[in-house]
């Protein structure tokens, strides 16, 4: 039987570890961000859907090519005066996928052949060619950035959005640049962080 003592004894170990292990939960919780949050298939990801619209967050100006009439040139303008995004090669959060352009052939429409002007996933030009010489034709994006850190006074905040660019057709346009800011169409979020 045990005594009084050794019960004590017991009881101060079971105390002792418990507080133990309250510590390692607390130090564990810091190692992990707040604001990382399950993505699709469940995986842990530090970029979350934006909830603003796509033409809060980017414009874009359309380049009708002289050679070809279903060839465009699409540069990309973040709103800088709110956002901001860390590319690879600059200083940003590491434990974080980088913020980039990316092009989505999954929700782009009648675009056979996009192509990256610059080989930077941070760059913001593209070529793209539509796969039909007839129909509409938009082309598919993601954009991943630092959402309002620069009127928040943040050092980052990981964001994720979808978006269209509707390109214009027609002969009268050859050559043109066209501003498409506030005329994209925003394609929410996949729920994944790549």
């Amino acid at each position: 039987m045990k005594t009084l003592q050794q019960a004590k004894a017991a009881s101060n170990r079971r105390r002792v570890v418990a507080r133990l292990l309250t510590g390692v939960v607390a130090v564990v919780s810091l190692m992990v961000p707040a604001w990382q949050e399950t993505g699709a298939g469940g995986q842990t990801t530090c970029r979350q859907a934006s909830s603003l619209n796509i033409n809060d967050i980017t414009g874009a100006s359309v380049i009708m090519t002289q050679r070809n009439p279903d060839q465009w040139v699409v540069i990309f303008e973040l709103n800088t005066n709110r956002h901001r995004m860390d590319c690879p090669g600059t200083t940003g959060l590491i434990a974080c996928s980088p913020d980039k352009f990316v092009s989505r052939s999954d929700i782009s429409i009648n675009v056979g052949d996009v192509e990256n002007l610059d080989g930077s996933s941070c760059r913001e030009a593209w070529m793209v060619t539509a796969s039909s010489a007839t129909g509409a034709v938009f082309f598919g994006f993601k954009i991943k950035f630092q959402e309002d850190v620069m009127i928040n006074n943040q050092q980052f905040n990981p964001r994720r959005r979808l978006g269209l660019v509707p390109l214009p057709r027609g002969v009268e346009a050859l050559g043109q640049t066209i501003d498409m800011t506030g005329q994209l169409i925003d394609a929410g979020d996949d729920g994944v962080d790549n």
